[in-house]
């Protein structure tokens, strides 16, 4: 499949999480373990989940989005349709199964952006067959995005991805069952880590060797080179850090690279990452370079963080364009003799500049 020519808008396929979240704004996170009440002042309801919440930052900032998942015949499932058409995601391929709860997640917001995350996924939503997902409908998409919460299903899909030539791009969040991510990874051509994502594929050695670095940032670098091994289809393997950005490795580019998002007031930070894989995802399929891509996912997460509500707080076209025009973006790829890394540091204090 063609990338997008800009002569119609970019096509990107989501497939992964799908829940109905209620989310609370609260002043203060729970620590009493003995229990408690804690009074909420707002609150928000929304379909959500990892690639649900990515599907809906792309449609908003200029993508045909549709979306892969499974739901159940209950208040929360329909709920979770009606959001998404709402946003002009397409429904075509949720599937619907009889009797199975939809996923839910109850989650607490503190007034410093921080969350507390309380999902529920019921195992009979997780199941393929012959009919779902629908293999046949990947090649009419620029890209796909998948996430580790509907494993057989995206495994699938990557496969058919690489056949047909669809850009391909795994949100790699920690999850139950390591051998999952790992195949995921393996098969993907841009795999974007969460931090616990990426510690938890992490051998023993590559610890070690990453235990070398002497600043946090040089610490991620090292240990994106650790995982390569582990990706062997993916040209951009990186890793996000919230408020620090992205750092990442790119076939063809010496070293790694970072880029720190624009400054922003946070708000809430609920559903951040996946803002900006969705518009990272959006920039592939329209054929975008990855540092700007990068930026744009990260000018997106942070104009989200400015807002109460999780995924609700997704940027428009035009609020992500006027960012990106009043930002100066710039990656850094700088090498590094103090801290041992052979491919180059972008991050000890003392920098050398290639």
């Amino acid at each position: 499949m063609a990338l997008s020519s800009g002569k119609r808008p970019p096509r990107v396929l989501f497939c992964g999480a799908a829940t109905r979240d209620t989310i609370l704004l609260v002043p203060t996170l729970p620590s009493n373990p003995s229990g408690g009440k804690i009074i909420a002042s707002d609150m928000r309801e929304c379909a959500a989940g990892m690639a649900t919440s990515a599907a809906v930052a792309a449609a908003r900032c200029g993508a045909i989005a549709a979306i892969c998942a499974s739901v159940g015949t209950d208040a929360a499932g329909q709920a979770y349709l009606d959001d998404l058409k709402a946003e002009g995601v397409d429904t075509t391929a949720v599937r619907v199964v009889e009797g199975a709860p939809t996923a839910v997640a109850s989650i607490l917001v503190d007034p410093a952006g921080e969350r507390l995350v309380i999902p529920y996924y019921s195992p009979r939503l997780t199941d393929i067959d012959r009919e779902w997902p629908p293999r046949e409908v990947v090649a009419e998409y620029d890209a796909l995005l998948v996430d580790p919460r509907s494993p057989a299903a995206a495994l699938e899909l990557l496969a058919v991805a690489q056949l047909v030539g669809v850009v391909s791009v795994v949100d790699a969040d920690t999850t139950p069952d390591l051998d999952i991510l790992g195949r995921l990874v393996a098969a993907a051509d841009h795999v974007l880590f969460s931090q616990p994502g990426l510690v938890s594929l992490l051998t023993p050695q590559d610890v070690e060797r990453v235990s070398t670095a002497q600043s946090g940032f040089c610490m991620w670098a090292l240990a994106l080179q650790q995982i390569r091994g582990r990706c062997p289809r993916a040209i951009v393997i990186g890793v996000t850090l919230g408020a620090d950005g992205v750092v990442w490795v790119e076939t063809g580019i010496a070293g790694a690279r970072h880029l720190r998002p624009p400054p922003t007031k946070v708000v809430d930070t609920l559903s951040a990452g996946d803002v900006l894989h969705g518009v990272y995802t959006l920039g592939m399929a329209r054929g975008d370079s990855v540092a700007a891509a990068i930026a744009a996912g990260c000018a997106a997460a942070a104009l989200k963080c400015r807002r109460f509500g999780g995924r609700t707080g997704s940027p428009t076209a035009d609020e992500l364009a006027h960012c990106l025009q009043g930002w100066a973006w710039e990656a850094e790829t700088t090498t590094c003799g103090l801290c041992g890394v052979d491919v180059g540091c972008v991050f000890c204090d003392a920098r050398t500049a290639t």
